[in-house]
């Protein structure tokens, strides 16, 4: 594998609040990989996360907030299943869990290459 990628050869990032997860990854135009997934912030708590990382390991700044997309939906559990790229959009479908999981919905969000979400 490519030491010159991450830490010889790994991209990690630590959570001191529990434990991420990764779903799916895309390529963006630009070259950098996207990791989409969850983050946590409670035990029961996680919230819509997406990660630029950039060709040689290390996030994006540009993107979001220092490489690192986060939106909270509610109290419960949010993760983002798959990313799709079309029409200089990304994407991001994922499932959102009410606290107590009383109802269960899908979750479907739109963002620019910047990592902002588009709004029409």
């Amino acid at each position: 594998y490519d030491t010159s990628f991450g830490n010889n050869g790994v991209f990690t990032l630590a959570n001191t609040a529990g434990s991420d997860f990764a779903y799916d990854m895309t390529l963006l135009p630009n070259g950098n990989i996207l990791v989409v997934g969850a983050k946590s912030l409670t035990a029961a708590d996680t919230q819509f996360a997406a990660w630029a990382i950039k060709p040689d390991g290390t996030l994006d700044p540009s993107f979001a907030v220092n490489g690192v997309y986060e939106d909270n939906l509610d109290t419960g559990e949010e993760y983002i299943n798959q990313v799709l790229i079309n029409n200089n959009l990304i994407y991001l479908v994922g499932r959102k869990f009410t606290p107590g999981f009383s109802a269960n919905s899908i979750a479907v969000q739109c963002l620019d290459f910047q990592g902002n979400i588009v709004i029409t």
